[in-house]
């Protein structure tokens, strides 16, 4: 006597539907799901974070200040756009971020889940290019917006713990 199989028990791990991930290029070849966000409001010392629904195709930030040139930092992390060290003793001053003048906007095919704003100028610096001890930075009001593309890769795939360190901001 035989038993009716169904069609599940004849696949194997090669017909199976996989799942989005980072290596996978069909992610990155169909048209990416639109995020819009504006009017970001960007201040004081503490940097403003805007997490996206799912790891990015590409990024567009732009600084919307308007009036007096009100630079707005852009980073992937907490402590590269504020210019810390992240915390560990004997480390220098990090600065990975990167500058946005009043109107400016940079567009990447950046694979991020986060991005980071703050509304400061440059660190004191010496005329070494030294960051000046006590020196501070001016904070200010500015806002941002953003325009990205969206994958279908979850945000939690994104294994690397960006901390401002090693160049990266």
């Amino acid at each position: 006597m035989t038993t009716q199989k169904s069609n599940s028990d004849f696949a194997d791990a090669r017909f199976r539907q996989f799942a989005p991930a980072l290596g996978k290029v069909g992610q990155y070849q169909m048209s990416a799901v639109p995020y819009l966000s504006s009017s970001i409001l960007v201040s004081g010392a503490t940097p403003t974070t805007v997490s996206f629904p799912s790891v990015t195709r590409f990024v567009t930030v732009t600084n919307d200040a308007s009036g007096s040139n009100k630079p707005l930092r852009v980073g992937f992390s907490f402590h590269g756009v504020s210019g810390s060290s992240g915390g560990r003793p004997g480390d220098e001053l990090q600065r990975n971020y990167l500058m946005l003048a009043n109107g400016e906007s940079y567009t990447g095919d950046w694979r991020v889940s986060e991005i980071h704003f703050l509304a400061a100028a440059a660190p004191v610096l010496d005329v070494n290019g030294t960051p000046v001890a006590g020196g501070s930075a001016l904070y200010h009001a500015a806002t941002a917006s953003i325009i990205a593309g969206l994958t279908g890769i979850p945000h939690d795939a994104l294994m690397t713990n960006w901390t401002g360190s090693s160049g990266v901001g």
